[in-house]
């Protein structure tokens, strides 16, 4: 082996040691921020205010459902993909922003169109946003649906600064408030999703609380657009407009491989689940 060669390697097992040394201490940072959020959440219940998490100042609504958001996105890595340097980005239910923050994170030079329906909820978002300096994302507050007409949107009073199980399916939010509060309802403007995937997207991230299949049904043949997807499938028997047999054709109609992964562990069945479910196209 020559002086070159071995001064190459050298190098490259260098440069290797230290991104697995910077990649170790923002997951430190992570767990570290996780921990803050757990005791934060066991004085504050359910209050709102603002905190920093990775680097980032978040302003919330609800401390458990931060704490729950942080951990899926940040800790678990639930949307994490394999991305070029500056890929572009849909992020449909994007709440307050935590997976906006993440994905510019991961990708800093990303191109992020966020949607989020709820006012309050967008109105956090867009702080969170804006107080970050983020560039290159762009915010949209409305649904995603199969119309571009005003739709009913549907609430619980619990979650007054803003609820992410809040949903165009009103047995979606009582499934998860019933006991909590009352479920209100407010209108909202919708779009089709699909008038914004007209040229390639590298990552489609969909947590629209139970109107995937209307999402879906809307993109058609422009599901071909999407190299990966991400998306939360929120199961249940009564949604007619909803099946998973509709979400799964779709996806091989578009040469889509996906994986089905989540629900109850066991043999347990349950008429609600949330499934995660990846596809990338071939």
């Amino acid at each position: 082996m020559s002086i070159q060669s071995h001064i190459v390697r050298m190098r490259n097992s260098l440069q290797h040691k230290y991104w697995q040394l910077l990649y170790g201490l923002k997951r430190l940072r992570v767990i570290f921020d996780y921990g803050k959020l757990l005791a934060i959440k066991s004085f504050q219940t359910r209050t709102s205010g603002t905190v920093r998490l990775a680097g980032y100042i978040i302003h919330f609504g609800d401390i458990t459902q931060l704490t729950g958001i942080f951990k899926e996105v940040f800790v678990d890595r639930d949307y994490y993909c394999a991305l070029p340097a500056k890929p572009i980005i849909i992020d449909a239910g994007a709440n307050i922003g935590i997976s906006t923050l993440f994905f510019k994170t991961q990708y800093p030079h990303a191109k992020i169109i966020a949607f989020e329906p709820h006012p309050k909820t967008f109105e956090l978002l867009k702080r969170n946003i804006e107080e970050n300096a983020l560039k290159g994302v762009e915010l949209h507050n409305s649904a995603l649906g199969s119309s571009e007409e005003p739709i009913t949107f549907y609430v619980s009073s619990d979650m007054a600064q803003g609820d992410i199980g809040a949903s165009a399916i009103k047995q979606h939010v009582e499934y998860f408030h019933l006991d909590k509060g009352k479920t209100i309802e407010i209108t909202v403007p919708c779009q089709k999703l699909s008038q914004f995937i007209q040229s390639p997207v590298d990552l489609l991230k969909l947590d629209v609380e139970g109107s995937e299949g209307k999402v879906i049904r809307d993109l058609k043949e422009n599901l071909r657009y999407v190299k990966n997807l991400v998306m939360e499938y929120h199961y249940n028997f009564t949604y007619p407009e909803n099946p998973l047999s509709l979400i799964i054709a779709a996806l091989e109609e578009s040469q889509h491989l996906y994986r089905i992964e989540g629900g109850a562990a066991g043999y347990r069945l349950s008429k609600e689940e949330t499934y995660l479910i990846r596809s990338v196209r071939h």
